[in-house]
């Protein structure tokens, strides 16, 4: 394994914004699901993920190396799920349906940020280049899987969906100030 940030300085604009928020949101998760819930910290922490996770969702549209309709591909409409997810999570915790934000929250951190994460190092995509840049890897590009980049994208959203909606157990948020 070797590593080069070349590709990641000659990516377009809309892909380092993505890259860069990426890693804010997925740090800024693990730190907000590692403390109490309900806490003003919680809360400012969780607005700004929110945040993070609408400008990964929104730049991503302008990223089209896997062209499936013209420039867009089921990615996209990946990020339009996890838009409207991140709405509805807001919704649910402004209308006291702690368990439901709860869902939608780990569903998006794990299949929004971990498993899309894991899938950007596919060959011939830009986290692969950049950590394997002398060749090797662990994933195929996504037009390689059966179904291509349509695949890919299901993937990813069927996870999502999962993780928010089976997600078993209590919540142990305290709302606290």
């Amino acid at each position: 394994m070797s590593f080069d940030l070349q590709p990641f300085w000659e990516a377009s604009l809309a892909v380092q914004i993505h890259v860069v928020t990426a890693l804010i949101a997925l740090f800024v998760g693990i730190y907000v699901f590692s403390r109490r819930k309900g806490t003003k910290l919680h809360r400012n922490l969780g607005k700004f993920w929110v945040v993070m996770m609408a400008v990964v969702a929104l730049s991503s549209l302008f990223i089209h190396q896997l062209k499936i309709w013209g420039l867009f591909s089921p990615i996209h409409l990946l990020s339009i799920f996890v838009l409207g997810s991140l709405v509805n999570s807001i919704w649910m915790a402004r209308t006291g349906n702690i368990v439901a934000h709860k869902r939608i929250m780990v569903g998006l951190f794990s299949g929004g940020l971990i498993l899309a994460g894991l899938l950007t190092f596919g060959r011939d995509l830009l986290m692969h280049r950049i950590f394997f840049a002398s060749g090797g890897g662990f994933l195929p590009s996504p037009q390689d899987l059966p179904g291509g980049a349509v695949t890919f994208a299901l993937v990813g959203a069927t996870v999502i969906y999962v993780i928010t909606f089976f997600w078993g157990g209590e919540t142990s948020y305290k709302k606290t100030d």
